[in-house]
């Protein structure tokens, strides 16, 4: 997935408009959602599923996510969910920012 889809997906499950936005205007909108929400105290759980498809510049974008910060603390925590392949393609130069905020888990 790229990240206008990745984008589209997070605003459809907030149940926020989505459709005919330009990638600019869909990451804007997920960012004021993810702000607004953590105004609570609390970040925005992005539970990503089959993670493995997503493309580098989509990983980054989650990245990017992740990285957002309110004074209550993060406004969203990125989890995803993949094949093991997901795990060697992080090794690769162009994921180090993303791996290097990553904690890794096993299937239990």
């Amino acid at each position: 997935a790229r990240p206008a889809d990745l984008l589209q997906a997070i605003l459809f499950d907030l149940t926020q408009p989505y459709q005919g936005l330009t990638e600019q205007e869909l990451r804007l909108a997920v960012t004021a959602q993810l702000l607004a929400a953590a105004e609570g105290g609390l970040p925005t759980v992005l539970l990503v599923d089959e993670a493995q498809h997503l493309t580098a510049d989509a990983l980054e974008e989650l990245r990017l996510l992740a990285n957002l910060d309110t004074p209550a603390g993060a406004a969203a925590v990125a989890v995803l969910v993949a094949q093991p392949a997901l795990r060697d393609a992080l090794g690769r130069r162009e994921y180090a920012a993303l791996v290097a905020r990553s904690q890794f888990g096993d299937e239990a």
